[in-house]
């Protein structure tokens, strides 16, 4: 594999806001294609960690508004040269960053397994870019061409494999535990507000982890091993048996997400509440939100039958249930409704859902995504979270 990919790129000007407050991720995904006689699938796996704006060389001391090369390959020669050519070309080295492939994952020339994967693996790279300054910002950035190239040695020489970084540690020590309390406080008093208006607890669901497989480990396996075919994804109304949980999770968002039990719709006066930790106050997360969806197939996760909350959202709702609280910690809570008419809930911090959107009869659930903890440079620990928690109440 004496070849590389050269992105040089730059990221938008984000000034006026603190760099946890964007993300910006270069992620590398290995996908292997499998088949049989019975059934076709394509298996995406993310081989390592992303680059992000936390670990991202950059021209300047800020990642933003700064000039950046980012160089994939797996070959050590490959790698030394592309980046001696920059500085030739007057990007110093400071700016370089190295995604590296371990070859041993990728099939590019060949199919892996001869009679049962038919083709050859290819390479894809994602860039994401979270939470502009402005619209205007990103159209700006979207509609630069940013130079990507494709390189190749011009002499054949040995194949030496670049040292693969570890993967970051996903732990960090620090966690929401001391929240969990007035949390409980905070539930309880939803309970009896929603009480006061003749509305009882249905039903109470806590959010979990969505990708339960989502282990490197098993990323991989899902690379090497044709014979490994895991669970369907736990949260995926679209899952088949030709479908496996090896299914494109990234190494800087943690997947949440909950299912309402399969009786329980919106229909009028029956009240969702969404209520949690703010993980982006609490600085475990740099980007997230919750989407209440239509677990309906393709409608799963659409926007346009989807209600999303983020962090805008979440500031202040919690603070009319528990005015006892001090607000350092009321402003680390949230609790928002979602409902047909808020206008006679009596609450502040409430959504309302279309029939168009979400319909009577559709099942619920949500989905929940929190970017990057900034001491990790990976994506939160779901350990080290209080989960949110989904009330149906009517």
């Amino acid at each position: 594999m004496q070849v590389g990919l050269l992105f040089l790129a730059g990221l938008a000007a984000t000034g006026h806001y603190a760099c946890d407050r964007d993300l910006v991720t270069i992620e590398g995904i290995a996908a292997a294609a499998k088949s049989s006689l019975s059934d076709r699938y394509t298996v995406y796996s993310e081989y390592g960690d992303t680059l992000n704006h936390v670990v991202l060389n950059t021209s300047a001391r800020r990642p933003w508004n700064s000039t950046s090369a980012i160089i994939v390959s797996a070959d050590v020669r490959t790698i030394q040269q592309t980046s001696a050519a920059l500085v030739a070309a007057g990007l110093e080295s400071s700016a370089h960053n190295f995604d590296v492939i371990n070859a041993s994952l990728l099939h590019l020339e060949r199919p892996h397994v001869p009679g049962l994967v038919d083709r050859p693996d290819f390479l894809q790279t994602f860039v994401r870019v979270a939470e502009p300054a402005s619209a205007e910002q990103l159209t700006e950035y979207l509609n630069v061409s940013w130079p990507v190239l494709l390189l190749r040695a011009r002499e054949e020489a040995a194949f030496e494999q670049h040292a693969v970084p570890p993967l970051r540690n996903l732990k960090t020590g620090v966690n929401e535990s001391a929240l969990a309390p007035p949390l409980a406080q905070l539930r309880e008093a939803v309970l009896a507000h929603y009480g006061a208006r003749n509305r009882s607890l249905l039903s109470a669901e806590p959010v979990q982890q969505y990708h339960l497989d989502a282990d490197l480990s098993d990323d991989l396996r899902c690379l090497v091993d044709p014979s490994f075919d895991p669970e369907p994804l736990p949260l995926d109304p679209n899952a088949t048996t030709n479908r496996t949980g090896c299914g494109a999770a990234t190494r800087d968002c943690l997947y949440t997400g909950v299912m309402a039990p399969s009786t329980l719709f919106l229909t009028s006066g029956r009240v969702l509440v969404l209520l949690g930790v703010n993980h982006r106050r609490t600085r475990k997360s740099a980007y997230g939100n919750l989407m209440l969806s239509a677990y309906v197939g393709a409608k799963f996760t659409d926007y346009k039958y989807s209600v999303t909350i983020n962090e805008t959202d979440m500031q202040g709702s919690a603070h009319q249930y528990v005015p006892e609280l001090p607000d350092d910690v009321t402003q680390n809570l949230f609790a928002v409704s979602f409902a047909r008419d808020c206008s006679e809930l009596g609450v502040s911090a409430c959504k309302v859902v279309g029939e168009a959107v979400i319909g009577s009869s559709e099942r619920l659930a949500v989905l929940g995504r929190d970017y990057l903890d900034v001491l990790s440079a990976a994506h939160p620990d779901f350990g080290e979270m209080e989960p949110s928690q989904l009330l149906i109440l009517g």
